[in-house]
């Protein structure tokens, strides 16, 4: 009982210990991933992590010997004790809710996807040679003979590095 105690007592959203887990998001290959991978019934995730270790909770009790041999192992009587399982419930219920939370907070960022999804020198090329403006109807008239070249103008250009550099900015600052 004292391990699963210290475990909820170290992830208690008011405890301002270091954490007990960390997950780290990451961006690869144009996507943002957490590693260990966050979900259920994945295969060396977070959740498995967090089974595996509750599970070795209750597994150490195979390794004391019951002294009274007409009574059940310790193992048996800690699976069935009802205290205990409140309290995995507990850790399992906190761990999807901060699983729910990280989810949430990679969302926030795909509003800013296009920094890491987008071709930038791409972009840039386009915008310099073509500006900005075209519509997806303009852009398929044009499908023959190409767009025609309209650099953009100075203020165009001005205002596309000015929202490319704020939108750095908000990500940079982001919690």
């Amino acid at each position: 009982m004292g391990r699963l105690q210290s475990v909820i007592l170290l992830i208690e959203p008011e405890n301002n210990a270091s954490p007990l887990f960390e997950v780290h998001l990451e961006l690869q290959l144009a996507e943002s991933v957490y590693r260990p991978p966050l979900g259920f019934g994945v295969q060396d995730g977070f959740v498995t992590l967090i089974d595996n270790l509750l599970s070795d909770v209750y597994n150490a009790a195979k390794f004391v010997p019951r002294l009274a041999k007409e009574k059940r192992s310790y193992n048996i009587e800690l699976e069935e004790n009802a205290e205990l399982s409140a309290m995995k419930d507990e850790v399992i219920s906190r761990v999807a809710s901060v699983m729910k939370y990280a989810q949430d907070y990679q969302a926030s960022f795909e509003k800013y996807s296009y920094l890491w999804i987008e071709d930038q020198a791409e972009f840039m090329q386009q915008f310099l040679l073509y500006g900005l403006g075209f519509s997806l109807e303009e852009m398929e008239s044009h499908v023959d003979d190409g767009l025609p070249r309209k650099p953009p103008t100075l203020d165009q250009f001005k205002q596309q590095v000015k929202t490319r550099h704020v939108n750095l900015i908000c990500l940079y600052r982001l919690p």
